[in-house]
């Protein structure tokens, strides 16, 4: 039995890193974006887009750290929390490849999303 709890809570914490790992790269684009702005003619995109593109790193930095802390707590709670955020993470990914097309960032969001729901599945009946 604890070693099923270990092993989901593995799960998480793996996905919980992919998440950051993923962030991290992604922010790092943040001033090459920058330098691409301002050599273009994007108007109001010059300033809106540094913020949304923040967005998708916090975002995911967030659903990393709300994943570990749930595990820490009332497992219901976390399995339903779990389920949610993976859910969200795949959507990310299916949107981002409707929109870009394959690459390693949409796979790395849709592994995460995964390992959180096989985490609300191995768990399930638990309270």
């Amino acid at each position: 039995m604890h070693i099923r709890r270990f092993a989901s809570y593995g799960l998480v914490i793996l996905g919980a890193l992919l998440l950051a790992v993923t962030a991290y790269f992604h922010f790092t684009g943040l001033t090459e974006l920058k330098v691409y702005l301002q050599e273009s003619r994007a108007g109001f995109f010059k300033d809106a887009l540094p913020a949304v593109w923040l967005l998708a790193s916090l975002h995911w930095t967030g659903f990393g750290i709300m994943a570990v802390v749930s595990i820490f707590t009332a497992p219901q709670f976390a399995k339903k929390l779990l389920f949610g955020i993976g859910f969200l993470l795949i959507a990310d990914a299916i949107l981002m490849y409707s929109v870009y097309g394959p690459f390693i960032g949409e796979l790395i969001l849709f592994i995460s999303g995964a390992l959180f729901i096989i985490y609300g599945i191995i768990n399930r009946g638990k309270s």
